[in-house]
């Protein structure tokens, strides 16, 4: 991945409340880059990609074609993400 496109696709910000910095993620532009071939990724990493940009900012995914595929660990992640966005702490 190029600087200038990792740029476009995160930033540092300050934090809204003491200034802390913090990053943020254009996901808008991480499933722009994704699907216009820009970002490398394997298939697997796609699909977490994908998985990530639903959870985290509302981008349509496919859970039938996201899921297959994935291996144990990353299936794990996936299903901790999903619990830790429904509320549930590990």
């Amino acid at each position: 991945m190029t600087s200038q496109l990792s740029a476009a696709l995160c930033a540092e910000a300050a934090g809204i409340s003491d200034g802390t910095p913090m990053a943020w993620i254009d996901w808008g532009a991480v499933i722009a880059a994704l699907d216009g071939g820009r970002l490398a990724a394997s298939g697997g990493e796609q699909r977490i990609v994908r998985i990530a940009a639903s959870l985290a900012a509302g981008h349509p995914v496919s859970l039938r074609d996201a899921i297959p595929g994935l291996d144990r660990r990353n299936m794990a992640l996936v299903t901790t993400a999903i619990r830790h966005a429904a509320g549930q702490r590990p």
